[in-house]
């Protein structure tokens, strides 16, 4: 790792290439085409934008990001103004998923899942498919939306953690990001987005992966 991070410099997020072994790109956007819940999809949405995985994309355009994490934290724009169901999977190099089932709050914005205390520790250097798909509430027919993308967990050195542990709570977004670690970047971001609104962090990373439409987009409760 290249151990930089320095609070008078602008806040750079240093993409790492995509790991070898990933299959298909992924899709960070969901492209519509498939039935609302009733009728009145207006009554659904409430955003013209879709559901948006808040993950990179590499030049060839693979979704990805990079984890210290055993249990790392994702995080999307749902544009749902009703409660709708969500499935989060997680499926590992012998393609074998773990499925987290929830209830998205009845608004739109910004929701984070967090794998739970008893999910399997993620394992160092083995990439990780997933996969996020929204549902009509108790009609798991066919997912009206729905993003997916890659994770691989790396390890730290001791130095970095000793860096991470005397750093401020900006710097240490600026050292995941001078590193290439997306999730921790974007989880410390929010934290500080949490404490000040003002805080640039969480915009600058966002608008660095091309989300800047996301960025000022409300942080909401989501999920049960």
């Amino acid at each position: 790792l290249i151990i930089q991070a320095q609070s008078s410099k602008p806040l750079i997020f240093a993409a790492p290439p995509p790991p070898s072994g990933i299959g298909a790109p992924g899709r960070r956007r969901d492209g519509g085409g498939r039935p609302s819940c009733n009728q009145e999809s207006q009554s659904v949405l409430s955003d013209s934008k879709p559901l948006t995985a808040l993950v990179p994309t590499s030049p060839a355009g693979v979704v990805w990001g990079l984890t210290i994490a055993d249990r790392s934290t994702f995080w999307f724009y749902s544009p749902y103004s009703s409660a709708m169901d969500g499935v989060f999977v997680l499926e590992d190099e012998t393609k074998q998923q773990t499925e987290y089932k929830m209830t998205l709050a009845g608004a739109p914005g910004v929701i984070r899942f967090t794998l739970p205390p008893t999910a399997a520790p993620l394992a160092i250097g083995t990439p990780y498919r997933w996969y996020f798909k929204v549902y009509c509430k108790d009609d798991h027919t066919q997912p009206i939306a729905f993003v997916e993308g890659n994770l691989q967990r790396q390890s730290v050195s001791t130095t970095f953690k000793n860096q991470l542990a005397k750093a401020s709570d900006r710097d240490r977004v600026a050292l995941y990001a001078a590193n290439g670690i997306w999730h921790e970047a974007l989880e410390a971001a929010a934290d500080l987005r949490r404490s000040n609104v003002e805080e640039t962090s969480w915009l600058s990373l966002l608008s660095a992966i091309g989300l800047q439409d996301i960025a000022r987009k409300p942080l909401v409760d989501c999920c049960k």
